[in-house]
């Protein structure tokens, strides 16, 4: 149950996805711009994480195990790529300052890109589908290519997964459910049978033994990532 916790990273990016598409769509309805909700995203993060990975660095409270793992240092080019938030783009800076930091540069990415995928979701909804889907194959599939182009270390495979294209698919799920709601008014019944068999399917998936282990050809059915975010 506790292991469970830590699959939260995997709520926390649905529901992002989920806050993001409401935000932009209640500033566009406003006539606000793209530029005026960026600002807004950022707000609600640039201050406190500039902050930390200030008195992270001047306190010398930086995170030396990543650092030692990953053969980093805290680099004016690391300062840069983490300020800039394109350190999810160099998975071995991804957390190196504070030690939890990776997702906050995941975030940003998509803030950039929800609009879009709003908009095309909006405009082909089959689109929204054909999104989940890619999703669902990137993450399967990309650990698999990584092998294939020699990365067979579980620490070269463990870097892609502090870059956002891992992500997509809770990012679209959230976007998903925000398009699920602005079209359907919410009425208790809709929302309490989901909210039953999540419920149901998370006990099983604990008390269960061997259920999480389910497979076919080497493939995870039930992988931890997949239904925790479907869920």
């Amino acid at each position: 149950i506790v292991d469970l916790g830590s699959a939260g990273v995997y709520v926390f990016f649905v529901i992002s996805g989920f806050a993001v598409a409401t935000s932009w769509n209640q500033s566009s309805a406003a006539g606000g711009t793209f530029g005026t909700y960026l600002l807004r995203r950022l707000v609600r993060i640039v201050p406190l994480y500039y902050f930390w990975i200030f008195v992270s660095i001047s306190a010398g409270l930086t995170a030396t195990y990543w650092q030692e793992a990953y053969g980093v240092k805290v680099s004016f080019y690391n300062i840069i790529a983490h300020l800039s938030f394109l350190s999810a783009f160099d998975g071995a800076i991804a957390a190196s300052i504070i030690g939890v930091e990776w997702s906050l540069a995941i975030e940003v990415f998509y803030y950039l890109i929800i609009p879009g995928m709003v908009a095309i979701i909006l405009t082909r909804p089959a689109l929204g589908a054909l999104l989940l889907v890619l999703g669902v194959l990137i993450w399967e599939l990309l650990p698999i290519t990584l092998r294939y182009f020699g990365y067979s270390q579980q620490s070269d495979l463990q870097l892609w997964l502090f870059s956002p294209l891992p992500w997509m698919f809770s990012f679209v799920l959230g976007i998903l459910a925000f398009q699920y709601r602005e079209r359907n008014s919410v009425v208790r019944a809709r929302g309490a049978w989901p909210l039953a068999l999540a419920t149901v399917w998370l006990v099983l998936w604990i008390f269960v033994p061997g259920l999480s282990n389910l497979q076919i050809l080497g493939v995870d059915l039930m992988d931890r990532y997949l239904w925790i975010s479907f869920l």
